[in-house]
């Protein structure tokens, strides 16, 4: 097993970064932009931490289709400090995160749209609490 920061690859399935603006929410609050997505996972950008192992749920258009998907926190890392809108200094943290449990449909879904011109349009996270 790859240790972190060996540099090794460590995703099971090839990314597909997306052009555009693509939007998540966190808790329903926040808006984050989907940075990558693949057919096993995700990396967003959101401005808390996330605890690894906590599940959410992904809410994504592909292809004109509203896909909810299981996502488990795999890793969350600061990626910068911006300036907010006040002034004050607004961590940014990237947050990878794994689908789980996705049926047949989920899958067929993301796999048949995410080509590179795939039109991902916008996506919501929220916390599971199944």
């Amino acid at each position: 097993m790859p240790r972190v920061g060996d540099g090794r690859e460590r995703r099971q399935r090839p990314r597909v970064i997306v052009n555009g603006e693509v939007l998540s929410r966190i808790h329903t609050v926040a808006a984050a932009p989907i940075v990558n997505i693949s057919e096993s996972g995700a990396l967003v950008e959101v401005p808390v931490s996330l605890r690894p192992g906590t599940v959410y749920v992904l809410k994504v258009v592909l292809g004109g289709r509203d896909l909810t998907l299981r996502s488990r926190v795999v890793r969350s890392q600061v990626q910068g400090v911006k300036t907010g809108a006040g002034g004050e200094s607004v961590i940014t943290y990237r947050v990878a995160v794994e689908f789980v449990g996705l049926g047949e449909t989920e899958r067929a879904a993301l796999r048949q749209n995410l080509a590179p011109q795939a039109g991902v349009v916008e996506g919501d996270l929220e916390e599971d609490f199944e």
